[in-house]
């Protein structure tokens, strides 16, 4: 893979992933407002969702610190081995958190 294509990749997974960092952990009562009906927002499992929401926050601060030292250390990551397993490790983070969070949230929209 092309150099450029993998540091873009990287640094595009940094913030992403940093972004969600903050919406999970730091912002997690808005962020439970996306993922919970308003009509269901008065029940514990409300509450309970936005404590652990947090520990998603936590994954993907550890995925965004990956990606950083990734472009720090970048002329370490030079292989097509070490693109290929760095670029499934990050799809498969956002394939999954996608799958779980986007349909409930668009069907609130």
């Amino acid at each position: 893979m092309n150099q450029i294509v993998i540091f873009t990749l990287m640094l595009a997974n940094a913030i992403w992933l940093g972004l969600a960092f903050r919406l999970f952990w730091l912002k997690a009562y808005g962020a439970t407002r996306l993922l919970v009906r308003q009509g269901d927002r008065d029940s514990e499992a409300y509450r309970i969702m936005a404590q652990a929401l947090p520990f998603l926050g936590g994954m993907n601060l550890a995925l965004s610190v990956l990606a950083i030292l990734v472009l720090v250390f970048f002329e370490h990551f030079q292989s097509l081995a070490h693109a290929v397993v760095l670029c499934t490790v990050f799809a498969v983070a956002h394939l999954s958190q996608f799958m779980g969070n986007l349909p409930v949230a668009l069907a609130e929209r």
